[in-house]
């Protein structure tokens, strides 16, 4: 994990094990849509109330999009203050305002986690997680 403040606000970012298949990204609606530009990824059909009222995420793959962002998920980024992450390739990006609160901290890195832990279930074709390539 790397972790970089700038202008108020930290950049936290997660290295994947191998390349990922999917890109997926959740923040509030409005900068999801504002971002999303020309390939703009299937939204993910909310199964938390919470979670639809405050937050859009998107995944590159439809059948994808509910496993990574299950139900529990839904919940667990629900109940965060402030989520704006983008995954892909090797990363997940993930921009927050300076967290004061070590809770919060807590909550949002076990998150950043398990969101990087759903991304290495679609490796990119071919690809291969560190631990398997060193036993080959």
């Amino acid at each position: 994990m790397a972790l970089e403040s700038l202008d108020g606000a930290v950049t936290v970012t997660a290295w994947l094990n191998a390349e990922t298949s999917l890109r997926v990204e959740c923040g509030p609606r409005e900068l999801v849509t504002k971002r999303a530009g020309m390939l703009v990824p299937d939204a993910v059909e909310p199964a938390v109330t919470a979670f639809r009222d405050k937050l859009l995420a998107r995944c590159s793959d439809k059948n994808a999009g509910p496993i990574v962002f299950d139900a529990t998920m839904q919940q667990r980024l629900a109940g965060l203050s402030a989520v704006d992450f983008v995954g892909e390739q090797f990363r997940v990006v993930w921009k927050v305002p300076v967290v004061r609160e070590l809770n919060e901290t807590e909550a949002l890195l076990g998150a950043l986690c398990a969101i990087a832990d759903g991304l290495e279930s679609f490796p990119k074709s071919g690809a291969m997680p560190n631990a398997q390539a060193k036993r080959s």
